[in-house]
């Protein structure tokens, strides 16, 4: 008895409260479906209730389960981002860009995937995690917010892919997407840090392709940037009207131009230079 006893603790502490309901709603359903097959008409029409109810219980313990797992993790993301953000404020963010690669390709609906190359300076102090925020300057439907993926990896030797870095991502109020990328070995003062995002975003340029709206596509940095590349790729047959943003008349920081580019679509290239820290500047676009 002591034996069973110590059997069935184990086995709770495995499985949970849920993992038991499930067994038990089990048990009752599969005798239910004898009573069905064996016995009588009353037992048979009682034992099919019964095994309705076992199955609708299931999946209400399941879907309880996997609604209190969820919030679990909503709440694990909003600690990990919250404390990232304390250590941010604390120490100041101790990069300083060098160069930032942006390139956007869109396709027909609107869909967007993005590759940006950063290489930054690790200046006050070591890093230990990159953190960045992105995302449309509208709001997105959440039905296509749950569809993005982002990937972020080191570049080993400067320009090999390396390994994912695990990411924690918190969804702002703003629609932004804000991602913590946490690095596997920190980097030392003096070092550069050297990492390529890919992001897969359906429906991120759809009041462009698809509503025919102008469209703002900006680029804001919490230090100075040396250098930033912003490259967007129109859809096969597409033209498009540009506008500097963040820029004066005359202003010699920049380089925009829109040309068609190897594969014959329209490529819309902003270069800025000595970007100045927290200044919001990019490119206006309204197709053709």
């Amino acid at each position: 008895m002591r034996g069973l006893v110590r059997w069935f603790e184990g086995h709770v502490l495995r499985v949970g409260l849920i993992g038991l309901i499930e067994a038990a709603l089990a048990v009752l359903s599969f005798g239910a479906v004898l009573s069905a097959v064996f016995g009588g008409p009353a037992a048979k029409t009682a034992a099919v209730v019964v095994a309705v109810l076992g199955v609708l219980a299931t999946f209400a313990a399941l879907v309880a389960n996997r609604r209190r797992g969820e919030a679990d993790r909503l709440r694990d993301r909003r600690l990990t981002a919250r404390y990232c953000d304390l250590v941010h404020h604390a120490i100041g963010a101790p990069l300083h860009y060098l160069s930032w690669d942006d390139v956007t390709v869109i396709d027909s609906r609107g869909d967007a995937v993005e590759t940006i190359a950063v290489r930054a300076r690790v200046e006050a102090d070591q890093a230990h995690f990159f953190r960045f925020r992105i995302g449309p300057a509208w709001d997105q439907p959440e039905r296509q917010r749950t569809r993005v993926v982002c990937r972020v990896r080191t570049l080993v030797g400067g320009a090999a892919r390396g390994p994912r870095c695990d990411t924690t991502e918190t969804w702002l109020a703003d629609g932004r997407l804000e991602v913590i990328a946490h690095l596997a070995s920190p980097v030392k003062v003096g070092d550069e840090l050297r990492l390529v995002i890919d992001l897969e975003w359906p429906g991120m340029c759809a009041p462009l392709v698809r509503e025919r709206e102008p469209d703002d596509y900006f680029l804001r940095f919490a230090r100075p940037a040396d250098e930033a590349r912003y490259v967007i790729v129109l859809p096969e047959g597409e033209d498009t009207y540009a506008e500097p943003i963040g820029f004066a008349d005359g202003d010699r920081g920049y380089d925009l131009t829109v040309k068609p580019n190897d594969s014959g679509r329209v490529q819309v290239t902003l270069t800025a230079y000595d970007i100045p820290a927290r200044h919001r500047f990019g490119v206006r676009l309204d197709l053709k």
